[in-house]
């Protein structure tokens, strides 16, 4: 008789472990780059986080696959993919010059609406009338973060709604992807934009600190421990069942925000906040319910 629970509870809970491990420390790297912001282009910061990362990821994916996996096949699909998330990361952390980190963060978390969304047209799936209206209820959580009209809005909003729509669409090229090992797709993630921010460096390059130059590195080590333990994550259970832990960022960068600048977001941010992770957590339920069902008639 087939089992029809292919995700043992051991396994579940160690992936969900690691995905609420690197929603815990990702904002730490988030809030290093708002505070180098304040001192040197945030180009620089950018420039930390996709750099180091190869440089950490790089000889690991050569040792296991050999050198030529530095060149794929599909080159100009996977530049795309990086500069889309060189950009989206430049506009989160060009954003956090103006904006708390828990508002960056709740702004930013319209991404996974938007791959919703945005799925029908981009990869031809059915998104049923359930799914569309926890896609409008996202959107309406964003209109009451940004209160139009009411609150003043500034730079800092637009650039947290652009990184979350460049990171929408670096998710959706990123699922078109088929058979690459996670670890390769995690270099290509890094590789073309680090080289192309590293070619532009000459244009903002400012030279750190020995005390900048450690919280640089430290942006690169966490932005790869967390991309680790995404991945780890991802092997261990379904992307669907692990989404709506991926929030938990917005709680952890509420708190390291709080302890490192003092900031602490507004009662209409919370309640957006809060109509956005739950269309967000419905969506992902959904999805799981809807595999489920996939599974139990294939078997």
């Amino acid at each position: 008789m087939t089992n029809t629970a292919p995700h043992a509870p051991t396994r579940v809970a160690s992936a969900v472990t690691l995905m609420l491990g690197a929603m815990a420390i990702l904002p730490i790297m988030d809030s290093a780059a708002k505070h180098l912001g304040m001192f040197m282009p945030v180009a620089m910061c950018v420039w930390a986080r996709f750099f180091f990362q190869s440089a950490f990821v790089a000889p690991v994916v050569i040792r296991q696959y050999g050198p030529g996996i530095l060149w794929p096949k599909d080159a100009s699909f996977q530049i795309s993919r990086s500069l889309c998330l060189v950009c989206a990361n430049g506009a989160f952390f060009l954003g956090l010059r103006y904006l708390p980190l828990a508002d960056m963060l709740a702004l930013f978390f319209i991404s996974p609406i938007l791959v919703t969304a945005l799925s029908p047209f981009v990869l031809g799936e059915k998104v049923d009338a359930k799914r569309w209206l926890a896609v409008l209820g996202g959107f309406a959580g964003v209109l009451v973060i940004i209160r139009p009209g009411f609150a003043e809005l500034n730079a800092g909003t637009a650039l947290g709604l652009l990184s979350g729509v460049l990171y929408a669409v670096f998710v959706l090229l990123t699922r078109r992807i088929r058979g690459l090992p996670v670890l390769v797709t995690t270099l290509y993630n890094a590789l073309p934009g680090a080289i192309a921010v590293t070619l532009a460096a000459p244009l903002f390059w400012q030279w750190p600190t020995p005390e900048q130059w450690l919280l640089l590195a430290c942006i690169g080590v966490i932005s790869v421990c967390a991309h680790y333990m995404l991945i780890l994550s991802f092997e261990r259970a379904p992307a669907s069942l692990l989404a709506p832990f991926a929030y938990s960022e917005i709680i952890s960068g509420t708190i390291v925000g709080y302890y490192w600048f003092g900031d602490m977001p507004d009662s209409w941010t919370f309640a957006g906040a809060a109509i956005l992770i739950a269309s967000g957590v419905f969506i992902s339920w959904h999805e799981t319910r809807r595999t489920e069902s996939e599974v139990l008639e294939t078997q």
